[in-house]
């Protein structure tokens, strides 16, 4: 179930700030997940982008952020973000400036839909996560 966030619930968010996700009312299943994550791995998440207002996607539903871990290759960002059940969408993109996925909350039953988990070495080319991919970027 998704709820918004709003001031009262982001001071309990310790390492993260609305400022930083575009928005205060972000999905609140997205940052208390992205919270959690963040106590595990032990490092610095850095957020690219939460909210833009464009046409499709989950950036425009406030549940979706692009990102990445402070000295942690892409592989291991992916194998750690895949360990959180709320990440219902992930894509795996080596080669931003810094490498890093995109994680959304997208609803649960789209969870396994083939477009769920994806890579893209080349702006606007998705492809699916398989073995190939990963031989590529590793």
């Amino acid at each position: 179930m998704s709820y918004p966030m709003n001031e009262i619930l982001w001071q309990k968010i310790a390492d993260f700030v609305p400022d930083k996700f575009g928005c205060v009312d972000m999905d609140g299943v997205l940052i208390y997940t992205l919270q959690q994550m963040r106590n595990y791995v032990g490092k610095p998440i850095i957020i690219h982008c939460g909210y833009e207002p464009r046409g499709s996607g989950y950036h425009p539903k406030k549940c979706a952020v692009d990102l990445h871990i402070k000295d942690m290759h892409v592989v291991d960002q992916f194998l750690v973000a895949s360990r959180f059940d709320n990440f219902n969408g992930l894509g795996v993109y080596p080669n931003w400036n810094n490498p890093g996925l995109h994680i959304d909350t997208r609803p649960k039953d789209k969870k396994f839909d083939v477009d769920s988990r994806w890579g893209c070495l080349e702006a606007g080319k998705y492809v699916l996560l398989d073995k190939e991919f990963f031989r590529k970027i590793i």
